[in-house]
């Protein structure tokens, strides 16, 4: 959305997510064949879904277009950095992109500068959380919110200096 219809986004949240694929980690890109449907069948995932979607029988095609992404070409670098509007990047120390990849879209949104110096920090955040899978950073919901909510609200913590 914030590449293709940016008058659409004000803020965006993006959890978990990558770029490229040269940022994925490598056992990540090795574990991808082996990605099927039954891998997610009586997962939380499933349980979630067959309670909130207004379609519950309609999981196994959410599955098998969600496996079917994994397998899209993406190499959206000069998109990420057109990007106009804040973005909070979220993501897990454990998570399927590297922490290299995660920073250097961290950069690509105008992120990583030096603070406290009288600047005003750049719009786009950056948040890892510590010891945090890619599928155990939705379980985390009392840090995400404490890292959404200031964030939507337009709120930035205060410095030394500022």
């Amino acid at each position: 959305m914030a590449i293709r219809h940016p008058e659409r986004i004000d803020r965006l949240i993006a959890a978990s997510v990558a770029y490229d694929m040269e940022g994925m980690q490598p056992d990540f890109i090795a574990f991808l064949p082996q990605l099927t449907p039954e891998l997610f069948v009586g997962t939380p995932f499933e349980e979630e879904w067959r309670k909130l979607a207004p379609d519950p029988e309609g999981y196994p095609a959410v599955v098998e277009k969600l496996i079917a992404l994994e397998f899209e070409p993406m190499a959206w670098g000069e998109d990420v950095a057109e990007i106009e509007a804040p973005v909070l990047i979220i993501a897990g120390d454990a998570d399927t992109a590297t922490l290299e990849h995660t920073v250097e879209m961290f950069r690509l949104l105008g992120g990583g500068v030096m603070g406290d110096l009288g600047k005003p920090l750049p719009a786009s955040r950056l948040a890892i959380l510590p010891g945090t899978s890619h599928t155990a950073v939705i379980g985390q919901a009392e840090l995400l919110h404490s890292l959404i909510e200031p964030f939507l609200e337009g709120e930035t913590p205060k410095g030394m200096f500022d």
